[in-house]
């Protein structure tokens, strides 16, 4: 198992230092995407764990409104 800081970019191939913008990881060389915003996960609070009245009253927008 190779350890972290032998991470490479898979496009630049140099040492990966990941730069996060806007939710993704991006090459510090290149500035390539290596690591997406977004990969399939949902947002959708845990059982008792919602702390986000808007949440609770299903105002996030359509996209996210889970009232239904």
């Amino acid at each position: 198992m190779s350890a972290p800081c032998d991470a490479r970019c898979p496009y630049c191939g140099r040492p990966l230092a990941l730069v996060w913008v806007h939710g993704h990881g991006q090459c510090g060389a290149c500035g390539t995407n290596v690591d997406e915003c977004c990969r399939g996960e949902l947002a959708v609070a845990a059982p008792g764990r919602t702390s986000d009245s808007r949440l609770r009253r299903g105002r996030l927008g359509p996209a996210l409104d889970m009232s239904e």
